[in-house]
């Protein structure tokens, strides 16, 4: 694996997930998606706990497997240009990314080494799905391939946006709208599980619209611990669409320190690791020092060899709600 490619994979890490707020990367020529010139990197100021990538039209930017040496977790891709996915690549993505391909933009592929997953699940196969142009979604509620993605061509409400946030002891979800036909309402549903849903409050929708509509409302009784939000939208046949799952959680994520003593990294986690839990180190030039699975109690030493000197990367990830980066000199 080239040197660059695990670099930008690190720095996307250590700005998107261990510093906030979350970051947005907007191609800004044609190239490799590991190549750092590509990207111009700006701060995600909607408040969504994603990475957001943007590749628009006239840009084609080509990703081969490289891009999976650390999880990408949860993130919204939007599609104007072209990506091409090499050969025996699969862009592995969390299970509440979003992938949306607009007009001209499209995802190139011939073969099923050339995936594209949600949560493990397939989203793009190359072999069924092919140039696949805009425009097509996919996130949590569609399929699998060949049915991952679904036309945005038809749907009656243009949902651009969906966030939940703790407003005092209230849990607040806000969410806008580009366009809306026949649009009668908003039903609010809420999950302890994320399998079995309730009604819980109804918003009315703006029935036919085609200027920029904003929404809210307010969930007073939520309990403690992660909470499950989804809209039900309504039109007025009463035929309805759901939009993609948004996870709260009022918990204390799992949390790492580290430190270097020495020529030793010392990992301490604050509660007990998933059985996943991985360490990697990086040098910044490029080269993997060490990657080991923290399974055995809440502490980790690796030591590095000696001559080894500069600048080192620590990333742990359970692949689910720790991923921590940490730069440290020695």
């Amino acid at each position: 694996m080239k040197k660059i490619n695990l670099t930008l994979i690190f720095l996307i890490s250590a700005l998107s997930v261990f510093s906030q707020p979350f970051y947005i990367y907007t191609a800004k020529k044609s190239g490799n998606w590991n190549d750092l010139t590509v990207w111009n990197v700006a701060s995600r100021g909607d408040g969504v706990p994603k990475t957001k990538v943007i590749i628009p039209a006239a840009f084609t930017v080509s990703v081969d497997n490289g891009v999976n040496a650390f999880g990408l977790g949860n993130a919204d891709l939007q599609l104007m240009g072209t990506l091409n996915i090499l050969n025996n690549t699969s862009i592995n993505l969390g299970p509440s990314s979003t992938f949306e391909v607009f007009g001209p933009g499209s995802i190139v592929g011939n073969n099923s080494t050339q995936l594209i997953t949600m949560g493990g699940v397939v989203k793009y196969d190359g072999s069924k799905d092919l140039t696949k142009t805009g425009g097509w979604l996919a996130n949590s509620l569609t399929g699998i391939s060949p049915a991952g993605f679904v036309s945005t061509l038809v749907l009656p409400v243009n949902l651009l946006g969906f966030n939940v946030t703790k407003i005092d002891n209230n849990i607040q979800l806000k969410w806008t709208t580009a366009s809306e036909v026949s649009n009668d309402y908003f039903s609010v549903e809420r999950s302890n599980d994320g399998s079995a849903w309730t009604a819980i409050g109804t918003v009315k929708g703006a029935s036919n619209s085609t200027t920029t509509g904003h929404y809210a409302f307010t969930d007073k009784n939520a309990n403690q611990g992660v909470i499950y939000y989804r809209l039900k939208q309504v039109d007025k046949k009463g035929s309805f669409s759901y939009s993609e799952v948004r996870k709260f959680s009022s918990t204390v994520a799992n949390t790492a320190k580290v430190y270097m003593v020495n020529n030793s990294i010392k990992i301490e986690l604050a509660d007990a690791p998933s059985d996943n839990t991985i360490v990697t180190v990086l040098h910044s030039g490029g080269s993997l020092l060490a990657r080991k699975t923290l399974n055995d109690g809440k502490t980790l030493s690796l030591d590095l060899k000696p001559g080894n000197t500069g600048i080192v990367f620590v990333n742990v990830s359970d692949n689910k709600q720790l991923n921590q980066t940490v730069k440290l000199f020695y």
